[in-house]
């Protein structure tokens, strides 16, 4: 006598799950893809971290470059009479204005004066100095570097001569708008025309931290020291 399988036990068949290879599979598969997506997400967040790090010590450079210039600036130095002593600043640097440094911007402001070294007698240093700021080509790129130029004696010779020290790179444009009353500002400055220097200075330095442009902007208030 011949048995068939009755449809109840053909049901259960077609329902019947996973074998424990077909499991294995499953699991080492999601295993995988779960192991892709977290390392992924790591991957991320430490490289977010790692340019949140980077732009915040880059932002601290930057204020510390433009707190700098402004309180080198608020310290300017200038006697009428000293032809010395010059307050010079323009956009592009013309020969009365002594020799380009290599790589110069002429599309960004170069500033000279003299300053006071307000700790010059713990130093031993000259009380008056001559200071510079410009912007220098940086190699293999459209960015600059922010240089400082200084110069321990005030001399005949006010555009060149001193160390330079680099305060800043990617920097994309630096710039200063003077006035005597607030009312009304130039674009540029020249002592040597004016007989004076300006009582207020806007200075705007504009630079690349991380992936992302920042514009610092400040006020330097001279005149304190002019005679």
């Amino acid at each position: 006598m011949r048995s068939f399988p009755s449809s109840r036990r053909k049901f259960r068949s077609r329902r019947s799950g996973f074998t424990l290879l077909e499991l294995s599979i499953v699991a080492a598969l999601l295993g995988s893809l779960l192991v892709m997506v977290f390392g992924t997400y790591t991957a991320i967040l430490r490289v977010t971290r790692d340019n949140i790090r980077s732009e915040g010590a880059d932002r601290e450079k930057a204020i510390s470059a433009v707190e700098n210039i402004r309180s080198s600036l608020s310290m300017a130095f200038y006697f009428q009479t000293e032809k010395r002593l010059v307050f010079v600043s323009k956009r592009d640097r013309k020969s009365e204005d002594g020799k380009k440094h290599p790589g110069e911007s002429t599309n960004d402001h170069f500033i000279v004066f003299a300053a006071i070294h307000p700790n010059s007698e713990e130093t031993a240093l000259p009380e008056v100095r001559e200071v510079e700021y410009f912007l220098q080509k940086m190699e293999g790129s459209d960015l600059y570097k922010l240089v400082r130029r200084e110069d321990e004696i005030v001399d005949k010779f006010p555009f060149s001569g001193g160390q330079e020290y680099v305060l800043l790179e990617n920097v994309k444009n630096l710039s200063f708008k003077f006035s005597r009353t607030g009312s009304k500002w130039e674009e540029e400055w020249d002592s040597r025309e004016t007989k004076n220097i300006p009582r207020l200075i806007r200075i705007e330095l504009i630079a690349n931290l991380g992936n992302e442009e920042r514009r610092f902007e400040t006020l330097a208030f001279p005149g304190m020291l002019l005679k």
